[in-house]
């Protein structure tokens, strides 16, 4: 879960990001982005195309992590998804 809220990036950071999703992707069963706005969608754009694979962008923290439940086929044995709506938070309409 990546939250992009706020943050900015540069040729190098972008780079960087690129080259850490790319190390990590043995490791990673699914991905969700939260947050993106603006000139970000650039940047989710570059690290898709590089990854050969969509990356995909949801509004709040809790529809992302719902949604990662759902692709781990099986909630955790200490998910609780009232606590998940505690942490929520709800950013604006992507655009």
């Amino acid at each position: 879960l990546t939250l992009v809220a706020g943050s900015s990036f540069t040729p190098e950071i972008l780079g960087a990001l690129r080259d850490l999703a790319a190390h990590n992707q043995p490791y990673v069963r699914a991905r969700a982005i939260v947050g993106v706005s603006g000139l970000q969608w650039v940047a989710h754009a570059a690290i898709s195309w590089a990854l050969q694979q969509d990356l995909p962008v949801f509004k709040t923290v809790a529809a992302a992590m719902d949604w990662l439940v759902e692709q781990a086929g099986q909630a955790p044995s200490n998910w609780d998804p009232a606590r998940r709506d505690s942490l929520d938070c709800t950013f604006p309409a992507a655009d």
